[in-house]
């Protein structure tokens, strides 16, 4: 019987209240994200390097090694280099994906 008391004393809110609580909660972790994590910056630098792709991401996920040779033979996609890694330019490589006609 107990329990029943402690039931009868515990407070209820309306659900318009929770929905203000909520709404409230939302509002403050929204704007102690912002703080840490900006989720836009008007002024933001450009990436370096964007428009380049590593070799090693390109290689065995969208060409084989020896698909990538033959285009680097060919002329129809150069390879840079920046301390020793490999990029190619991704208009290169958006260039050598082709629409296939059925």
């Amino acid at each position: 019987m107990n329990n029943q008391n402690e039931s009868k004393n515990t407070p209820t809110f309306l659900i318009a209240d929770e929905a203000k609580l909520l709404e409230v909660i939302g509002r403050v972790v929204d704007e102690r994200l912002e703080k840490i994590i900006p989720l836009t910056s008007p002024n933001k630098d450009p990436v370096p390097l964007e428009e380049y792709i590593p070799k090693s991401a390109v290689r065995g996920k969208l060409f084989a090694s020896s698909t990538l040779w033959k285009h680097e033979r060919k002329g129809s996609l150069k390879t840079y280099a920046i301390g020793g890694k490999r990029y190619y330019k991704r208009s290169q490589i958006e260039n050598l994906i082709q629409e296939v006609k059925q």
